[in-house]
C-alpha cells in the first residue's frame, strides 16, 4: 500500500482547505520525530500539529509561510494513493 501524507491547512471558521504540502519525501522516521504520537507507529491517523511542529516542519521544507493558530488549524494528514 503506498501512502502519502502532507501538511493541510485549515480556515478555522469554515473549515475550507487553504493549502497543503506534500511531505511524502521526509522520511517516516524524522517525522515521528516531530510529530510523536505513540499509538500509531505508522502515522495513518490525522494529528492537530502544534506550533512547535509547524516550525520544526518549515525548517525542514524551507517553506517561507505565515503561520496564524487564530485563523488556521494545521494538520498531519495520511492518504492512501
Amino acid at each position: 500500500m503506498k501512502v502519502e501524507r502532507f501538511i493541510s491547512c485549515f480556515d478555522r471558521e469554515t473549515e475550507k482547505l487553504i493549502s497543503e504540502y506534500n511531505i511524502d519525501h521526509i522520511k517516516l522516521e524524522t517525522i515521528k520525530d516531530i510529530v510523536q504520537r505513540k499509538r500509531d507507529p505508522l502515522m495513518y491517523r490525522a494529528y492537530t500539529l502544534r506550533k512547535k511542529e509547524i516550525e520544526m516542519f518549515k525548517k525542514l521544507l524551507n517553506l517561507d509561510i505565515n503561520v496564524d493558530f487564530k485563523k488556521n488549524i494545521y494538520q498531519l494528514d495520511c492518504f492512501q494513493v
